[in-house]
């Protein structure tokens, strides 16, 4: 949104470059449609090249890997040095634990580039059944995915499809949309394990606290969120590896960075790790970015305290929730589906 709203302006109000590994970005809400088969990859993603053209921004390829903050310089995989004056950093989360061991048979859901492309490779070979690690209603959503494609391609449902969470599923949701989900996930005979940890990822599965081992020959990851590590290790002040940021979304310790997304901590206040408050941060931070280097004053978020959510529930159907009150109607996927790819088209 941040790159969009420059599409109103006849000129950029300076030079603007976006440094992106990828050259397109995954939209996180049409990610279970599409591994429930109802969308292509290139239907979810939003193209970084063309959006850059269209602002007027020039786009490099590249990781970035650290960040010198005396230098305002980043550094990239590629070995390149960037310089900045003034920049904004929204890296996104990684959901699998730093000192998880690596595991071919493991699969993190962010970030969802990598999830998307690894998703590819392994719905051939989903016979020893899945594990989905975070019962979060992300978590939840994508089991529901998950089943739906497998029953498509022939899968039967003894085939386990199971969540780990390590308090109860769904914990935040209101109750109502809670009552509904727990309902649909029994429909779709998929396992849950509450109150309960992984501790080991072996050959047949994972371990969990309670000393059971949940069958699965792919494990997924849709638990927590976790930063960068150069992120802390360039000396912004941080939370729990994550930059804190100021309503205005700049750094609280170095004024020319601004955050943006999962990457930032806002002091003060507890804001879940959803696209909804990334997407309505775009349009300020472009704002505020432009206002800093006009030596402007600058506007601060106001995170909403509720949203709509539209939860889709494996097949063509969706389920719709706010301020603690569901819905359910033939129309709701089809509402979901036209905002998603309205998003995506821009």
């Amino acid at each position: 949104m941040a790159l969009r709203s420059l599409t109103k302006r006849r000129y950029p109000p300076a030079s603007i470059t976006l440094i992106d590994p990828d050259t397109s970005s995954v939209y996180s809400g049409m990610v279970p449609g599409f591994v429930a088969g109802h969308f292509k990859q290139n239907e979810i993603e939003v193209d970084l090249k063309r959006l850059c053209s269209n602002a007027g921004v020039q786009f490099l390829q590249d990781e970035i890997c650290a960040l010198n903050l005396k230098r305002k310089q980043f550094e990239g995989r590629s070995g390149a040095a960037y310089d900045f004056d003034v920049t904004s950093i929204n890296i996104g989360v990684t959901s699998i634990p730093p000192d998880t061991c690596a595991s071919p048979s493991s699969t993190p859901v962010k970030p969802m580039r990598k999830f998307v492309d690894q998703w590819l490779e392994v719905r051939h070979d989903l016979s020893k059944g899945m594990a989905i690690i975070g019962g979060g209603l992300g978590g939840v959503e994508l089991c529901l995915a998950i089943r739906h494609y497998a029953r498509t391609s022939g899968i039967p449902d003894d085939v386990p499809i199971t969540v780990i969470d390590r308090s109860e599923i769904l914990g935040s949701a209101a109750s109502s949309l809670k009552k509904s989900l727990a309902r649909k996930l029994s429909e779709f005979r998929i396992g849950v394990h509450e109150n309960t940890s992984a501790h080991v990822i072996t050959p047949n599965g994972v371990r969990v606290s309670s000393g059971e081992t949940v069958k699965a020959g792919q494990i997924v990851w849709a638990t927590g969120a976790h930063a960068a590590n150069w992120l802390e290790e360039s000396g912004l002040a941080t939370d729990n590896g994550f930059p804190m940021v100021l309503p205005t979304l700049q750094s609280v310790s170095h004024e020319s960075v601004f955050f943006a997304g999962d990457t930032a901590h806002f002091m003060g206040e507890s804001i879940p790790k959803a696209g909804v408050y990334a997407v309505r941060q775009g349009q300020l931070l472009m704002s505020n970015l432009i206002a800093y280097m006009s030596g402007n004053s600058l506007r601060s978020f106001q995170p909403q305290t509720d949203y709509l959510k539209l939860v889709s529930l494996g097949g063509k159907s969706a389920i719709a929730e706010k301020w603690g009150h569901t819905l359910k109607a033939p129309g709701l996927w089809s509402l979901k589906k036209l905002i998603d790819q309205s998003f995506v088209r821009g």
